[in-house]
């Protein structure tokens, strides 16, 4: 028995990439989504293994 498991980007990024004192004000929040966008593909890869 096997499943097809979904991978949600917005979940990863949500949970993983966003470090929690980022929720700390509206400013830190945009700028930590920024950052992450701007490095995606070199610090911040979606594997699909």
């Amino acid at each position: 028995m096997f499943f097809i498991r979904e991978i949600n980007p917005l979940s990863l990024i949500k949970y993983q990439w966003i470090e929690l004192d980022a929720y700390s004000s509206w400013q830190t929040f945009v700028e930590s989504l920024e950052k992450i966008l701007r490095e995606f593909g070199q610090n911040y890869v979606i594997n699909f293994e």
